[in-house]
C-alpha cells in the first residue's frame, strides 16, 4: 500500500497461499547458491567429449542428454541432498513472515518443534519430534544414496 497499490496481494495471509508462498521464497533464497554449484560441475565437463561427440554427428540435444546430463549426475545428487535438508529448515522464514499461521497453514516440523519446546515448554515432545526429523532425513539421504550406488554400475 505505500507504494501506491490499494488492494496489494495478500499470499501470506491467506491459509491457501502461505504455505505455497514460503516455498516460492525460500526457493529464490536459494537459487543463487544453486546456479553456482551447476556451473561449477559445468566447468569440469571436458570440452573434448563434446568435441569427439560433434564429430560422430551428435545434435545438440543428444550431446546435452548423453554427455551434460550424466556428468551433472553428481552436482545433482550433492544439490538434491542438500536442497532435501535446507527445506526442513525453514525456520527462519516461516518465523519472521507467517509465525505458522494463519490457521497453522505454513506451520512446518522445524517450526513445530520450536513452537513446542521454546512456547509450550513441552521439551520431551519437542526431543522427539528432533530424532523424528533426524530419522526422516536419515531415511532420505540413505535412499537417495543407494540410488545414487546403484546407479554407478
Amino acid at each position: 500500500m505505500d507504494l501506491g497499490v490499494s488492494n496489494p496481494p495478500k499470499w501470506l495471509v491467506d491459509p491457501k497461499t502461505s504455505l505455497i508462498s514460503v516455498a516460492i521464497i525460500s526457493a529464490w533464497a536459494g537459487l543463487g547458491y544453486t546456479i553456482i554449484i551447476y556451473m561449477a560441475g559445468l566447468s569440469n565437463i571436458s570440452e573434448e567429449l563434446y568435441e569427439a561427440a560433434e564429430i560422430d554427428g551428435a545434435t545438440g540435444m543428444k550431446k546435452f542428454f548423453n554427455i551434460t546430463v550424466p556428468m551433472l549426475r553428481p552436482t545433482t545428487f550433492f544439490l538434491l541432498i542438500t536442497m532435501l535438508i535446507g527445506s526442513f529448515k525453514v525456520f527462519d522464514i516461516i518465523s519472521y513472515l507467517t509465525e505458522g499461521g494463519p490457521d497453522n497453514s505454513s506451520t512446518v516440523i522445524v517450526f513445530r518443534i520450536y513452537q513446542e519446546g521454546f512456547v509450550n515448554y513441552n521439551m520431551g515432545y519437542a526431543s522427539a519430534i528432533s530424532w523424528l526429523l533426524f530419522a526422516i532425513i536419515g531415511l532420505i539421504t540413505a535412499a537417495t544414496w543407494k540410488m545414487r550406488q546403484e546407479e554407478s554400475f
